[in-house]
């Protein structure tokens, strides 16, 4: 497993998931009178950034994926890198999945403005929902096209992960810099946010962990027996290292929701003094806590964009 061959997945799902992320916050956590307010600008620019960025690297890891595995499949030097992304494009599986995908990377490119203000949301949550099936069906090292209850709870796993991470990836980018930028700390508008943040990333938690229960029962039930994570050393070490970084990050959130939400809601009800750059501290402090999550976020990603390029034990 190489790096080359890591980071065009790794692109791809963090992509996925910021994009998620973004069309969530637009859509359910921030309330509608929020974008028509005044000094919501910033916020909404912060958005529509994000957005751009997100689509963009999602549109270039496809190409760079497609650019490798075509020359991988082919076994063609990389000279000849068009003629195995032909061949591969018109003869594969993954290339009929390659195909599907292009169209919804053009539906993408509406994400930006549709976030700014919940215009136009369905186009791009439509395509966000077809590019997760893509991953799922050829974004394993050893997907061939077989379409089963596997995929489909994998689909639902991978909504399920990149709504969780996507939130707070967004929540960080976009709407915590702004609220510290420009001032929305209105009491009752930020605790309705970070309320709806919150639940938003419980509701996806419930889906990551009975997704992947499902998924280990159904692909992998060898491994609740005591010798089984011994013969797949490198498969196991990557799961070992993706659960012990979600443990991490699922402590971190439950530190988020019972200590610094409820410390946020008293200070809705009493106030409470400023702190560093006229940021209320109990906000500051919730905002530090999204931005750890956000990066612990970023580093499961990419050790579950290590562990897609692994065949799993059989």
């Amino acid at each position: 497993m190489a790096l080359a061959e890591v980071a065009p997945a790794f692109g791809l799902r963090l992509g996925l998931a910021v994009a998620i992320g973004l069309v969530l916050l637009a859509a359910w956590i921030i309330p509608a009178e929020a974008f028509a307010q005044r000094g919501s600008a910033p916020a909404t620019l912060h958005l529509a950034r994000a957005g751009w960025a997100a689509v963009l690297l999602v549109a270039a890891s496809s190409a760079a994926e497609l650019a490798l595995r075509s020359l991988a499949m082919t076994g063609t030097p990389q000279n000849e890198v068009l003629q195995s992304m032909a061949t591969v494009l018109r003869s594969t599986h993954y290339g009929r999945v390659v195909q599907v995908r292009a169209p919804t990377l053009l539906a993408l490119f509406a994400l930006p403005w549709a976030v700014r203000g919940r215009r136009r949301l369905a186009l791009p949550a439509a395509a966000l929902l077809v590019f997760a099936w893509t991953l799922s069906a050829s974004g394993h090292a050893a997907a061939h096209g077989d379409t089963d209850l596997r995929e489909w709870v994998d689909v639902l796993h991978v909504l399920a992960g990149s709504a969780w991470a996507g939130s707070m990836i967004a929540y960080a980018a976009a709407v915590a810099r702004a609220a510290e930028q420009v001032g929305w700390r209105d009491p009752p508008w930020v605790l309705g946010v970070t309320r709806r943040l919150s639940r938003a990333a419980a509701l996806a938690v419930l889906g990551v962990l009975s997704t992947g229960v499902l998924r280990i029962c159904i692909e992998h039930p060898e491994l609740a027996s005591p010798g089984a994570w011994r013969p797949f050393p490198a498969w196991t070490g990557v799961l070992a290292a993706k659960l012990a970084l979600f443990a991490a990050w699922l402590g971190l959130g439950f530190w988020n929701h019972t200590v610094n939400l409820p410390r946020l809601a008293r200070w809705s009800r009493n106030g409470s003094s400023a702190g560093r750059s006229g940021c209320p501290g109990a906000l500051a402090a919730l905002h530090t806590g999204v931005r750890l999550e956000a990066a612990l976020a970023v580093v499961v990603l990419a050790v579950s964009s290590a562990l897609t390029q692994l065949p799993p034990p059989r």
